[in-house]
């Protein structure tokens, strides 16, 4: 196992925090291999051991590493690869270098009309498509759009999505009280 850790360490450079979420920390890194800047999210695994919290953030965390490959669109962030170490589970994802919607969500700060509609009509196209794949977001809020310097659009953070006609054990109490529909 150290030589996975080793192996880990020597593919990727660490650059800076981008930011967390209920199952993990997103960094910003160079991937050796790819030659190129991902974000890498890593999780824990003692997030898991706890008996309340554990096993609702491993389901979200299943969640999002299921669907690596099953999501394949422009307005999607892409999961490149999921894997995991002896210290912790990661997700290697491309790196969308304009932060977040978040950062224009004050009244001091906001984004001009034409772009705002840009984005709205990326984020329902995405999550179109997403339903169409028979999986639901469920927790999208500015801090889940991603904004590229080249103008594009991508939302992430599919761990609290509920898949549609699948066995697998669903997230039930998710979401961010703000953003959840009424239903």
């Amino acid at each position: 196992m150290a030589n996975q850790a080793e192996n880990f360490r020597n593919r990727f450079q660490m650059k800076s925090e981008l930011g967390k979420g209920a199952t993990g920390v997103v960094y910003l890194a160079f991937d050796n291999y790819l030659q190129k800047d991902v974000a890498l999210k890593l999780t824990h695994l003692s997030m898991f051991e706890n008996d309340e919290d554990g096993s609702r953030n491993r389901r979200m965390w299943l969640n999002e590493t299921r669907l690596a490959g099953k999501l394949q669109h422009p307005f999607i962030v892409n999961v490149i690869e999921s894997g995991n170490s002896e210290e912790f589970d990661y997700l290697v994802m491309e790196y969308v270098s304009g932060g977040t919607l978040k950062q224009y969500a004050t009244a001091d700060n906001l984004l001009p009309l034409d772009r705002l509609i840009d984005i709205l009509y990326k984020v329902c196209n995405a999550l179109d498509y997403a339903n169409k794949m028979g999986v639901l977001h469920r927790d999208i809020k500015p801090s889940n759009v991603l904004l590229g310097s080249d103008n594009s659009v991508k939302i992430s953070d599919f761990g609290s999505a509920f898949l549609l006609n699948s066995d697998l054990t669903q997230v039930d109490t998710v979401g961010t009280l703000p953003f959840m529909a009424p239903e």
